[in-house]
C-alpha cells in the first residue's frame, strides 16, 4: 500500500470516529428544552410547601374559600401535585378531590345565593304580615259596625274585601314557611358539606 493510500485511509478513519464521537455526545447531552424543563420542575420543599398550603385550605369553610375568591389557586396546587406526586395513592386522592372542587365552584355559590334570598324573605315577609293582619282586623272592626243603612251590596263588597286580605295572608303564610325551609335546609347542606370538607383532609393526610 502507498504512503498516500494509507495516509487517505487514516484520514477517513479520524473522520468516522470524529462523526461518532460527536454523535454520541449529542445523544447523551439533553438538549436545552430538557434543561429548560429540569430547571423548572419543583423542587420538593416546594411540592411539601404547596401541601401545607392545600391542607391550611382544610381549615377554612366552604364559604369562607368562596368568598376569597380561593378556588382557583386551590385547583393550581392540586394539579401540581398530581402532576408531579410518586405515589398512586396521592394521586388518586387529589384527583377525587379536583372533581370535588369542580362541584364546590357550582353547589357553593347556589346554596349560598338561597340562604342569602331566604334570609331576606324571613325579614321582609313578617313585616308584610303585620300589615295585612292590621288590614284584616280593621276589615273585621268594619263589617262589625256596618249599620243597617247601608246597602246589601256595600255589605258584600266589604265581606269581599276581606276574603282578599285573608287569601293573601294564606299565601304570605305559606310564602314565610317556604323561605324558613330553604334557609334552613341551605344551612343543612353548608354544615354537611364543611363536615365531608374537614373530612378530605384526613384522607389525604394534610
Amino acid at each position: 500500500m502507498s504512503a498516500q493510500s494509507s495516509s487517505s485511509v487514516h484520514l477517513v478513519k479520524r473522520n468516522l470516529l470524529a462523526e461518532l464521537s460527536s454523535r454520541t455526545s449529542t445523544q447523551r447531552s439533553p438538549s436545552s428544552s430538557q434543561i429548560s424543563s429540569s430547571s423548572l420542575a419543583p423542587t420538593p420543599d416546594f411540592l411539601q410547601e404547596q401541601r401545607k398550603t392545600l391542607g391550611d385550605y382544610f381549615d377554612m369553610s366552604l364559604e369562607t374559600i368562596y368568598q376569597a375568591k380561593d378556588l382557583d389557586n386551590m385547583e393550581r396546587i392540586v394539579l401540581t401535585l398530581i402532576q408531579h406526586t410518586s405515589s398512586l395513592r396521592e394521586r388518586t386522592n387529589l384527583e377525587d378531590l379536583m372533581s370535588r372542587l369542580a362541584e364546590l365552584r357550582e353547589n357553593v355559590p347556589n346554596t349560598m345565593t338561597l340562604i342569602e334570598t331566604a334570609q331576606a324573605q324571613r325579614k321582609s315577609l313578617p313585616r308584610k304580615s303585620s300589615d295585612l293582619d292590621a288590614s284584616l282586623v280593621q276589615g273585621h272592626k268594619q263589617l262589625s259596625s256596618l249599620d243597617a243603612e247601608l246597602s246589601r251590596l256595600s255589605e258584600e263588597e266589604e265581606k269581599l274585601e276581606v276574603s282578599k286580605d285573608l287569601s293573601e295572608w294564606k299565601n304570605l303564610e305559606e310564602e314565610i314557611k317556604q323561605a324558613d325551609d330553604n334557609w334552613y335546609g341551605g344551612k343543612e347542606r353548608l354544615a354537611q358539606a364543611n363536615t365531608s370538607w374537614k373530612l378530605f383532609k384526613e384522607r389525604l393526610e394534610l
